[in-house]
């Protein structure tokens, strides 16, 4: 408890800095000529010095895309975005990853002041005083974050409790500074008051998750009551999404507790989250932005295996206008790779640098292990995978390890620790391959039947595939 105490004093010291820099500072409209000549005009224009590599670039990300633009030897650095609305953006460089706020046609001059650790970076420019709020923010919540692992810890009503005061001293530090900058932006007040809210929440599931207490009594959850609906707009703040994250992944683990399956797949725990997202969230743009999200998520760590059900329910609960093109079209390609009459083709080497097609192979079954040596799993499966091919392999069925690895060298001197080299072979274009056959994660095991079509694209994986090839009838010759 006195190490909270003492956490909680420096995080109220810093609360008292920033309401001191609050009070002193308004909406300046500086012209700044610090870097050369700066013409003011209508432009939105960010720029200013920071600390860069030789030949660095610094990238900015706004809702029209991302702009890069290579640093000089001094570091100074220029953009001239296109905005049409206020907006977040992300300023990123090897040594900084900033996040800044601005409304079209104003300005903002940034500077790293390497002589000062406690300001690490200055603002200028009429787009000023909301960047420095954002800053020391950032500062306030560093600071309280490191007292927040030992709160998890506390018994419910203290983790409350104390959870509740550090909310309400955000919550007067951004009504100050409100209050002092009449002509900030709504958009900008609207999405930090939405932040603190789903930053608090956050942290309140994040208790419930950690010790497990998915039944606490209804007064609990009064925090939800005052939650702002978010807009489309909000989903890029990152206090809000992790809060809805948050959100999603406690009632999803109630549910399935609830039901007794404390260990659910992850399809079927994806279909939840995205129909608690129905039934929660009314906003249909904001509801088509976490659908993307979710899904997202589930295909870059599962890729397409057993997808079907949430590309339905996607495409049957999300309004068309809205679906998301960049998500249905690989997932319509993918489905569509089990209709060819031919798998995409495969060019690749032997160990002895001979190449090979996988049309070489036509009129019998290819088990394909796609792997790569520096994925720890794949390798692990490796003596699996052997093991199966000597039991199985056949004149009617082939067992072939296909690297993925760019690295010809690594992929060679792995082999040559093994006992045979016999069934390796390297991936002569591995990102086409990758890409034509929409594989997202490795090991993946794939079976092309005798014919040339995908007859598995999640063939079962070596350790589990033993009975399985017992009772295929491909292991029996072919008439």
């Amino acid at each position: 408890m006195k190490f909270f105490h003492v956490k909680l004093l420096m995080v109220m010291s810093i609360a008292v800095a920033m309401l001191a820099f609050i009070a002193c500072n308004g909406n300046k409209n500086n012209k700044l000529t610090q870097y050369g000549l700066v013409t003011v005009d209508s432009e939105t224009h960010i720029y200013g010095q920071l600390h860069c590599a030789k030949a660095d670039y610094i990238y900015l990300t706004h809702s029209a895309g991302t702009d890069s633009v290579l640093c000089n030897s001094e570091g100074f650095f220029s953009f001239k975005p296109n905005l049409t609305h206020p907006q977040y953006l992300k300023l990123k460089s090897h040594q900084h990853n900033l996040r800044l706020f601005i409304e079209p046609g104003q300005e903002l001059s940034i500077t790293a002041n390497a002589s000062n650790q406690q300001v690490p970076l200055s603002f200028e420019g009429s787009a000023a005083p909301a960047n420095q709020y954002l800053a020391k923010k950032e500062t306030f919540i560093l600071k309280t974050e490191k007292a927040f692992g030992g709160l998890l810890a506390l018994n419910q009503p203290e983790f409350t409790f104390k959870i509740d005061s550090l909310f309400y001293l955000q919550q007067s530090l951004l009504s100050q500074f409100v209050t002092n900058n009449a002509d900030i932006s709504e958009v900008f007040s609207k999405t930090e008051t939405a932040s603190l809210y789903y930053q608090n929440a956050a942290r309140l599931y994040e208790y419930l998750l950690v010790n497990n207490r998915l039944k606490p009594d209804s007064a609990y959850f009064e925090f939800e009551i005052k939650l702002p609906q978010p807009d489309s707009a909000m989903l890029n703040d990152y206090d809000v999404l992790n809060g809805i994250k948050a959100q999603i992944e406690y009632y999803s683990m109630a549910w399935f507790t609830s039901k007794k399956k404390l260990e659910p797949y992850p399809h079927e725990k994806t279909l939840y989250k995205l129909a608690f997202i129905d039934s929660t969230y009314k906003n249909e743009a904001v509801k088509a932005g976490l659908f993307y999200r979710v899904i997202t998520e589930y295909v870059h760590y599962f890729g397409y295996k057993n997808a079907t059900g949430i590309f339905d329910y996607y495409t049957q609960h999300c309004p068309v206008l809205l679906q998301n093109e960049q998500l249905i079209q690989p997932y319509q390609y993918y489905m569509g790779l089990l209709q060819k009459a031919q798998a995409p083709a495969i060019i690749f080497e032997d160990a002895d640098g001979n190449t090979v097609k996988l049309a070489d192979f036509k009129n019998k079954y290819v088990y394909l292990n796609v792997w790569a040596t520096w994925c720890q799993p794949c390798r692990q499966a490796l003596p699996d995978f052997f093991e199966l091919k000597s039991k199985f392999e056949s004149s009617t069925l082939v067992f072939i390890a296909l690297s993925v690895d760019d690295n010809r060298s690594k992929w060679a001197s792995l082999l040559s620790t093994l006992d045979t080299d016999t069934g390796h072979y390297r991936c002569l274009y591995p990102e086409k391959f990758l890409t034509d056959y929409q594989i997202k994660n490795i090991p993946q095991y794939l079976l092309i039947a005798p014919d040339g079509r995908i007859a598995q694209m999640h063939a079962p994986a070596p350790g589990i595939a033993q009975q399985w090839f017992k009772s295929q009838d491909f292991l029996k010759p072919r008439p």
